[in-house]
């Protein structure tokens, strides 16, 4: 049980592997963005439509029925939350895209840095390497 745990220490502390999950994790959030911003294209063409379709009705305002310039205002509200929450979560993803990509750099200077790679090759110079780059993004964040 002991030897799994070293095992599992081991493999969260191999950069290689870290390198690898980021850049699976960029490449999940590209897609999501991708897909985000087709659905908020979506959502403010429907949009446009919406308030298009509530100008007619403003001015109609004396000629159509009351329950049909509640649904329009409804469907108008609608659309507008919609397209708000699209946006909010694609400026989400488009952050976590900017901090995946900043964390993927850090890893591949990390990599880069002289002396790295062979501290690499035992458990307790993993740890130092490891603690050079959470460093290294600490001190980038402290920049923020």
């Amino acid at each position: 049980m002991a030897m799994d745990i070293v095992t599992s220490d081991e493999r969260e502390l191999d950069p290689q592997r870290e390198f690898e999950e980021t850049e699976k994790a960029l490449r999940e959030v590209t897609l999501m963005i991708e897909q985000s911003q087709g659905e908020v294209l979506k959502l403010s063409q429907r949009n446009a439509a919406i308030t298009t379709h509530l100008q007619q009705v403003q001015n109609q305002f004396d000629k159509i029925p009351l329950q049909d310039i509640r649904n329009a205002y409804d469907s108008a509200l609608d659309a507008q939350q919609r397209l708000f929450v699209m946006r909010g979560q694609l400026e989400k993803l488009q952050s976590e895209k900017s901090h995946l990509e900043r964390f993927k750099s850090n890893l591949e200077r990390a990599r880069a840095a002289p002396g790295l790679t062979s501290s690499v090759a035992s458990p307790s110079g993993a740890r130092g390497a490891l603690a050079s780059v959470e460093m290294l993004v600490n001190a980038q964040e402290t920049e923020r």
